[in-house]
């Protein structure tokens, strides 16, 4: 079996845990806000589609597009985790996790943080789905394959 389609089948796993990771996660909030689905919606269907592109190579193009896609898609989930504030993703990627802070703080401290990190969802989170669509958009759009077996 080629690289590619170990790759593809290792993508096509890990969506469908992110399936079922999102849905544990998103369970309070896929009522009230309709933006909960898109991560969902797409990890579903990148599942399926990984499973495709190991078997359909004419499927190539397309299917390429749609993963390139996902990786905008992990981005805007970032982007709505963070409320748009640029500093809460920077703080995701340098910052300590809230709990240090929290020990490392003085009483009063310690409070204005645990109220400000609590309920709020991970900013970094989202980048996963990237991360999984760009190995699947790098597997589909691999060209010569060497078989290793």
């Amino acid at each position: 079996m080629t690289l590619r389609k170990w790759v593809l089948i290792i993508a096509s796993g890990g969506f469908a845990m992110m399936v079922l990771d999102v849905r544990h996660l998103h369970r309070d909030v896929l009522k009230e806000h309709w933006q909960a689905w898109i991560p969902l919606g797409y990890a579903l269907l990148a599942m399926v589609a990984s499973a495709l592109a190991i078997s359909k190579v004419q499927a190539r193009g397309g299917l390429g597009a749609f993963f390139a896609a996902g990786i905008l898609v992990g981005a805007f989930g970032s982007a709505l985790h963070s409320d748009g504030d640029l500093s809460k993703f920077v703080g995701g990627v340098l910052g300590s996790p809230p709990q240090s802070r929290i020990e490392e703080a003085d009483e009063e401290e310690a409070e204005s943080v645990e109220k400000r990190t609590d309920g709020e969802p991970p900013v970094l989170a989202p980048l996963g789905l990237s991360g999984l669509s760009a190995f699947a958009l790098a597997a589909v759009l691999t060209r010569k394959e060497e078989s290793n077996g």
